[in-house]
């Protein structure tokens, strides 16, 4: 989803800022070895495991929890982590690969809420209509979110718990020399950092 609201248009920017330049845009929440699936760059949420790779980050975001106004109305609104077992949970696996949800509560250390899910799919869309819908609550990032909060469709539960931001990073082989469609690329992400600040 980040791929499609903010990377494709910065892609189409660049081929057409650059006429001889040819770019493959895959979008996909499935991990890529780059090395040997032969990408030369991918952008990642979250912290960097793999320390052949180098790292450039171009934005930070953070899991929320959401929820309707219909939802919320016909089952109540949960104001502790541990309400949680007592609701409908939308599990969208990118932000719940561990299947559970965790807290960092003051004193109290990491809370885990184990998920046993209504409903749980691989689609961020897919996930936050079911919330729209009024299916139950949904951990998702912020930028899939940021209309349908503006809007009103969704709410923000348990801000108050909310969990420390990730970093949105490029990444790209140790072991390869950039090439200057490589270069041309991160030099538009750079350029487009400040634009993203208040949309993931």
């Amino acid at each position: 989803m980040f791929g499609r609201i903010h990377v494709a248009p910065l892609v189409s920017d660049l081929l057409e800022e650059n006429p001889d330049l040819q770019i493959e845009l895959n979008l996909s929440d499935r991990f890529v070895n780059l090395v040997e699936e032969g990408v030369d760059v991918a952008v990642r949420i979250g912290s960097l495991s793999d320390s052949a790779l180098i790292a450039r980050r171009i934005g930070t975001t953070r899991r929320m929890l959401v929820a309707s106004p219909k939802y919320l109305a016909n089952r109540g609104v949960p104001t502790k982590p541990e309400d949680l077992a007592s609701h409908s949970l939308i599990a969208f696996h990118t932000t719940a690969p561990d299947r559970e949800w965790k807290f960092d509560l003051p004193g109290r250390g990491i809370i885990r809420v184990p998920l046993n899910p209504r409903f749980s799919t691989n689609s961020g869309e897919g996930a936050i209509e079911h919330a729209i819908r009024g299916g139950g609550i949904a951990a998702v990032f912020r930028y899939h979110v940021l209309s349908a909060l503006a809007d009103g469709r969704l709410v923000e539960l348990l801000d108050q718990f909310a969990s420390p931001e990730v970093p949105i990073q490029a990444v790209f082989p140790t072991t390869r020399l950039l090439s200057i469609k490589v270069r041309a690329f991160l030099r538009a992400l750079d350029t487009h950092r400040s634009r993203w600040s208040e949309q993931v």
